[in-house]
């Protein structure tokens, strides 16, 4: 549970820097008063109370909160002790009973109902859809949820980003990745729509699919290009090319990026395992074809995360999306989002919030007042 101290000297804290900015704020604007009494009355109509900013880009000036600016720089240099949030005891004494004991469960109806919540009538085959999550992170979860309620200030501006901070270097490590070129986002959608916004398109240029591409990411294509005037291009794979194995299924790729000039296909979607069905691509050989195309490649790991070893940069591509809520069983909605570092600058959340010119941790770490305990 929180250090009672430390919750009543932050709240301290808090509310004496609003009421430094109050008293600022008040005795400026006697000043002011005073001053404009001297000064000869204008007319009304003279009087201007707004400003035109021709240039948002270089003229105006974000008001970026403090506490924002500092959890952006975790990223990089690590969450320093004294912001380090306490551990929520259901994990430490699990922790200490696997360290004692070990942890052993017998397969089957003895695991399921160890370890998850499901429903004993029935045997669940689809994490695929949606992941059941483990009992013990769930019941992790309704902790920091309690946290929350407990005292919200101190939550929002300090144990949430910390706690995210320290979760996603615990998960670029397991995916090989340095935790300044990952985000978290809800979910592989979601982070497919971010970077298909960050493309420049226009007409005579295409996007790239399958004819295997998750459904929602396919919808989300389509229409991104429909409003550029661009074209979509859908690679056909069917059963039989999937059967005759990986050259031939590479091979349907650099048919249909040599259909267009080169560098007209501004983005290829790639699946790394297929949702249906499950097979594993062969990443290496449609990436490099890609490249010799000058297309972008982000590929859609929504179902690698858990299934496979995953060393997320090595894979050469631009970006990388998973999703941690199926086979990886964390609470929902939990996902990330990798980017390569040439291409983290014009990369910006679907909700801009006070993270608005940090960067790319610093933009993608607020999206207004969200239960992110999933990701905890």
């Amino acid at each position: 549970m929180f250090n009672d101290e430390g919750v009543l000297l932050k709240v301290t804290q808090h509310f004496f820097q609003k009421g430094l900015i109050v008293l600022a704020f008040w005795f400026g604007r006697r000043q002011v008063q005073r001053f404009t009494k001297k000064q000869p009355s204008k007319k009304s109509c003279e009087e201007v109370f707004f400003r035109v900013i021709r240039d948002p880009n270089h003229d105006f000036k974000p008001a970026n909160p403090l506490w924002l600016v500092e959890a952006a720089e975790w990223a990089t240099s690590g969450v320093p002790p004294e912001h380090q949030p306490p551990e929520c005891p259901l994990l430490t004494k699990f922790k200490e009973d696997v360290h004692e004991r070990g942890f052993h469960v017998e397969p089957g109806r003895a695991a399921r109902d160890a370890l998850f919540m499901l429903d004993p009538e029935m045997a669940y085959l689809n994490h695929g859809s949606f992941g059941a999550a483990f009992r013990l992170a769930a019941e992790v979860q309704a902790w920091y949820q309690a946290q929350i309620e407990r005292e919200p200030v101190h939550y929002f501006e300090g144990m949430q980003l910390a706690a995210i901070s320290m979760a996603k270097a615990e998960l670029s490590r397991f995916i090989c990745a340095r935790p300044r070129d990952v985000v978290a986002v809800s979910n592989a959608t979601s982070a497919a729509a971010v970077v298909m916004a960050s493309v420049p398109l226009g007409p005579g240029d295409f996007l790239l699919c399958t004819t295997m591409t998750y459904a929602a990411v396919a919808n989300a294509l389509a229409r991104t290009a429909e409003r550029a005037g661009a074209g979509l291009i859908v690679v056909e794979l069917d059963l039989y090319t999937l059967l005759a194995g990986d050259g031939a299924i590479a091979a349907r790729f650099r048919a249909a990026l040599a259909a267009v000039p080169r560098g007209r296909v501004r983005l290829a979607v790639v699946d790394h395992i297929g949702s249906n069905p499950p097979i594993e691509f062969p990443l290496p050989a449609i990436i490099a074809a890609c490249r010799a195309a000058g297309a972008k490649v982000l590929v859609d790991g929504a179902h690698a995360l858990g299934a496979v070893p995953l060393d997320v940069p090595a894979l050469g591509a631009d970006y990388y999306t998973s999703n941690c809520h199926k086979w990886l069983c964390t609470p929902k909605a939990a996902a990330f989002l990798w980017a390569a570092p040439a291409e983290q600058a014009v990369l910006v959340p679907r909700v801009t919030s006070h993270g608005y010119r940090v960067g790319f941790q610093g933009e993608f770490l607020w999206a207004g007042t969200t239960d992110e305990t999933a990701w905890l």
